[in-house]
């Protein structure tokens, strides 16, 4: 049972995603946008600057709304506080000896018709976030390095 809980507890759990670039924001806002040589490392930075603001909003606002919902509807089942449990032992697995102390109703919860839906929800928001991160971030995040370094060679 603790194992389970574990699964529904952390599939609720929001990464804050903040990435910033201060170095690019004070070349642009300076106007000294100039001074980079490369049209290519110019787009690349652009471009991954411009990927970075699409994933905030989504990182943002849908993907937290989503797990703010499935946690509001976990937390109807289970005691919010027994995350604590979890930190306390720094472990994915807690004993369910010491979760006895704890409000959870895990049939309620899983006979309720809308934990389906809160679970799918989730579990869609964490697989698009890995395959965001993957195959898109990393994707942009390499060719401005590409670019960085041959610019620096190019010197």
């Amino acid at each position: 049972m603790d194992s389970v809980i574990s699964c529904v507890f952390f599939n609720g759990r929001f990464l804050w995603f903040e990435s910033n670039s201060p170095t690019y924001d004070e070349v642009v806002s300076s106007g000294q946008l100039g001074i980079i040589q490369s049209d290519s490392l110019k787009n690349s930075m652009s471009a991954y600057c411009g990927r970075l603001e699409g994933l905030k909003n989504f990182l943002f606002y849908e993907s937290r709304e989503i797990k703010a919902k499935y946690n509001e509807h976990k937390n109807q089942y289970f005691d919010a506080s027994i995350m604590t449990e979890y930190w306390k032992v720094r472990s994915d697995w807690v004993s369910a000896d010491s979760l006895s102390g704890y409000h959870i109703d895990w049939e309620g919860f899983r006979s309720d018709p809308e934990t389906s839906v809160h679970l799918r929800n989730s579990k869609g928001v964490n697989k698009e976030l890995a395959h965001l991160y993957q195959n898109s971030y990393m994707f942009y995040l390499k060719n401005l390095l590409t670019a960085l370094r041959n610019e620096l060679d190019m010197k």
